[in-house]
């Protein structure tokens, strides 16, 4: 049976003797593995996408694809794979319990506006350009300019977030300029 699995998968072949159907059913085992890491990883892996979570996907997307190729071996690749899972799914339930580790791991948002006045100072540190911020707040906030954001936050994901004013604050932050 060694054999027959040794033959299927060239096991014991160095990368560049695999032939192709010896590819074909290792990229099959990485790709129903990949499928159950995805389901194993949660949803929000996959969604929210900080650092913390792009780390892991291009990780496991690098070594999962040399095991293919033969560059790695096929079988304690993927059991590697499903460490990294398993140890970014503890490390996202003590991130929710404890709000410092979250930081630590995720990074937390900063405010880029607050009440129409941009923070410059924070804008310089993350490298975003006022050509940057006017955009972004075209394209997500429908607005000409930062007089009617409330808050602006540049979020873990690397995002800029949006809040405007509402009508009644806009009238009140006139008042007071």
């Amino acid at each position: 049976m060694w054999t027959d699995l040794n033959d299927l998968f060239g096991l014991d072949h160095p990368a560049q003797e695999l032939e192709f159907r010896q590819m074909i059913p290792r990229a099959l085992v990485v790709f129903i593995s990949g499928i159950v890491l995805v389901r194993l990883a949660d949803k929000r892996s996959f969604a929210k996408k900080s650092a913390f979570d792009v780390l892991l996907i291009l990780i496991l997307g690098s070594i999962m694809g040399r095991s293919i190729t033969g560059s790695e071996r096929l079988f304690p690749t993927i059991g590697a794979c499903f460490f990294l899972i398993l140890l970014h799914r503890l490390m996202g339930s003590l991130a929710c319990r404890w709000p410092t580790f979250e930081n630590w791991v995720k990074g937390h948002a900063d405010v880029l506006v607050r009440d129409g006045q941009v923070q410059q100072q924070t804008l310089r540190r993350h490298h975003i350009s006022d050509e940057d911020l006017a955009e972004q707040l075209r394209l997500k906030a429908m607005a000409e300019d930062t007089q009617r954001v409330r808050l602006a936050c540049l979020e873990r994901s690397g995002e800029i977030s949006f809040i405007k004013m509402t009508d009644d604050e806009q009238h009140a932050t006139k008042k007071e300029s």
